[in-house]
């Protein structure tokens, strides 16, 4: 639940205390310290003192779970990437729950909304008309930390093919994509 900001010589310069678990390293970026967190929040602190400067509330609700023996959203937000100059950052556990996976792009000053998107999937389907060639469609996309290549964002997917995807795209575009079968990985 606690961002650190230490000195070289291991002595504490700052300590924030966040709303739930933070499972992975910060952002930093313009002065800002930016991490996501499972209370389903997206923090910015400031690196020259450890004052919040904003937080986001990227979960569609503030409804609370325990998971591994620790209150947390619904929907938490493992991690943040800076992406076409915004801070992204992705809320929910999986396309096919919740409502989804929110993913979302904040302005670095302010965490005013720039943009949202929502990766939503039908539940398990059935491809094929006989017994034989029927299938479960695997899942394209599970939450974890966003990656960024500086065009694209992406999501880790079924067998290790990525689900990536253009935040211009429509929320339905991204769900056609969601509901498609990702391509069989070479060996």
């Amino acid at each position: 639940h606690r961002m650190e900001c230490v000195s070289t010589d291991g002595k504490l310069i700052w300590a924030f205390t966040a709303g739930g678990r933070i499972s992975s390293p910060p952002v930093i970026h313009q002065g800002m310290c930016i991490f996501g967190c499972h209370d389903g929040r997206v923090y910015a602190v400031r690196i020259s003192d450890g004052t919040l400067a904003w937080r986001f509330l990227a979960a569609p609700a503030r409804r609370k779970i325990v998971a591994y023996g620790q209150l947390e959203s619904s929907w938490p937000v493992y991690g943040v990437v800076m992406h076409r100059g915004k801070v992204c950052a992705s809320a929910g556990r999986h396309p096919e729950i919740g409502g989804g996976i929110y993913v979302y792009g904040l302005e670095v000053d302010s965490g005013r909304m720039a943009w949202k998107r929502v990766l939503s999937k039908s539940p398990a389907q059935i491809n094929g008309t006989d017994r034989t060639s029927r299938r479960i469609v695997p899942n394209s996309a599970l939450n974890d930390v966003l990656r960024s290549d500086g065009k694209l964002l992406s999501l880790p997917g079924h067998r290790g093919a990525d689900f990536v995807f253009d935040p211009e795209m429509t929320d339905e575009q991204l769900s056609e994509k969601l509901n498609t079968a990702p391509p069989k990985k070479r060996r």
